[in-house]
């Protein structure tokens, strides 16, 4: 088994394990009942399982985008303190920008509104303009900074086995 193997099934454990431990600890603390959502429908518990997931997949876009930045600092910079204090700058810019008044039109389209795009797969019918305009923008913020990268790493002179 190579290193990248037994890391990844490291990883895929660690994450199976706490999927686990937070169902149990869910159903312990709240039960295993039916739930209602923000638009006043009650679902099964399996079903509000079944959105939970749906939402994070969803929450997990943006943070796609938060990533593919960070990956452009580290290429570009070739440092990796930079490259995670200039994420963090990068995630609080865009709350700061969102939080303008002048520019209202802009926060629709500011990767930091897309995290609120997985309520709107709690809401019957499911509101899909906000998941579907949240993956769009996350496409964008994901695609501009990994292809930058891409581009600075092409030109850089790596060796390799």
């Amino acid at each position: 088994m190579r290193r990248g193997d037994r890391f990844a099934s490291y990883v895929i454990a660690v994450l199976m394990s706490l999927a686990v431990a937070g169902l149990i600890g869910g159903t312990i603390a709240w039960g295993f009942k039916p739930l209602t959502t923000f638009s006043g429908t009650r679902v099964s518990a399996l079903h509000a399982l079944g959105l939970t997931f749906a939402a994070l997949g969803v929450f997990g876009l943006p943070l796609l985008g938060v990533e593919a930045f960070g990956i452009f600092l580290s290429v570009a910079t070739r440092n990796s303190a930079a490259s995670i204090v200039g994420t963090v700058v990068y995630a609080v810019a865009q709350e700061a920008v969102g939080g303008l008044v002048h520019v209202a039109w802009l926060k629709r389209y500011l990767l930091s509104t897309q995290f609120d795009a997985g309520q709107g797969v709690f809401r019957a019918p499911v509101d899909w303009s906000q998941v579907g305009r949240a993956a769009w923008v996350s496409v964008l913020y994901v695609a501009v900074p990994l292809v930058a990268a891409q581009i600075i790493f092409r030109r850089r002179d790596v060796v390799g086995p």
